[in-house]
Formats: C-alpha cells, sequence, structure tokens
C-alpha cells in the first residue's frame, strides 16, 4: 500500500490534520476535521488507523468518527 498518510490525505480539503502517536517515526492515528485548529478533545474528528511494517504503511482502517483524543477506544 504505501504512503499511509498521503493516502488518506487524498482528494479532500480538511481544515484541520493532526498525525498523532507516532511509532518510529509514522503516525498510528491521523485524525481530521473540517475546521481548522479545532481542539483534539471536541467531537466531529475523521480518524484513520495506519499500520507500519518495516517503514511501509501496510492497512488503512477508519475513517471512524469520533474524538481524537478518545481514538484509541473506538471500534477499530
Amino acid at each position: 500500500m504505501g504512503g499511509g498518510f498521503e493516502v488518506v490525505r487524498r482528494g479532500v480539503q480538511w481544515g484541520e490534520v493532526q498525525p498523532l502517536d507516532y511509532v518510529a517515526g509514522n503516525p498510528t492515528y491521523i485524525a481530521k476535521h473540517p475546521t481548522h485548529k479545532t481542539a483534539t478533545s471536541a467531537g466531529g474528528w475523521w480518524i484513520w488507523k495506519l499500520t507500519w511494517v518495516t517503514g511501509n504503511c501496510t492497512r488503512v482502517q477508519g475513517p471512524l468518527m469520533g474524538i481524537a483524543d478518545g481514538r484509541a477506544a473506538l471500534s477499530w
């Protein structure tokens, strides 16, 4: 698959994009909100979970909608 961050970014104009929870330099979650500078504790975030193997994005789950701060508790 490769290019996890770009796969999620493509084709949509987002106001706020937050790569979250880095492991070995790669984001485990990417959260996006249509409104710029929205707090990660607010609702309405679109959240993706990325799986990386040896620096390559091998799986993209989501998007699920919720609070970016509560991303790990979503039903992945």
